[in-house]
């Protein structure tokens, strides 16, 4: 039999460099849609806080580890009480908490369906909206006095 120890590394490292291609394609696209604001050295608690003030007290569902939280449908726009049902388009805002430990970073998605033969299909994000939302979690965090907070300050290791 032939030796063609060269031909099964030559596809072997195409398709890792496909591979990784693909995947850093779909965290860059991932990014393009929403805005991220400036590092928070705030309690975890306080951003909390903030997101279910934001969201007007209609968040829909949280992720499991509690950090992105997603927003009823809605009618596009700044009122997240208005109702998106039979409507030719719905909105749905996504907020998440960066970073495993201080500072934090809050992201936002504020993403628009619209509908077509009879579902909602992705349309398209609204950064112009999104940053609007962001702008009143940093607002919100910014009217309140910063309190120290032993348990987050003191790190035994």
């Amino acid at each position: 039999m032939a030796n063609q120890t060269g031909y099964p590394k030559i596809v072997t490292w195409l398709f890792a460099w496909i591979a990784i291609l693909a995947l850093t394609s779909q965290c860059s696209s991932a990014a393009r849609g929403g805005v991220s604001g400036d590092e928070l050295r705030r309690p975890l608690n306080d951003i909390r806080k903030a997101i279910y003030v934001t969201m007007q007290g209609k968040v829909k569902r949280k992720s499991e580890n509690n950090r992105t939280y997603f927003s009823t449908f809605h009618r596009p726009g700044q009122d997240l009480r208005l109702t998106a049902y039979k409507q030719p388009e719905r909105a749905q805002l996504a907020i998440t908490i960066l970073g495993d430990r201080r500072p934090y970073k809050v992201a936002v998605v504020y993403k628009i369906d619209k509908l077509s033969g009879g579902e909602y299909r992705f349309d398209r994000y609204d950064k112009s909206l999104a940053r609007q939302y962001l702008d009143k979690v940093e607002k919100y965090l910014a009217s309140r006095p910063e309190e120290r907070d032993i348990i987050d300050d003191f790190r035994a290791y």
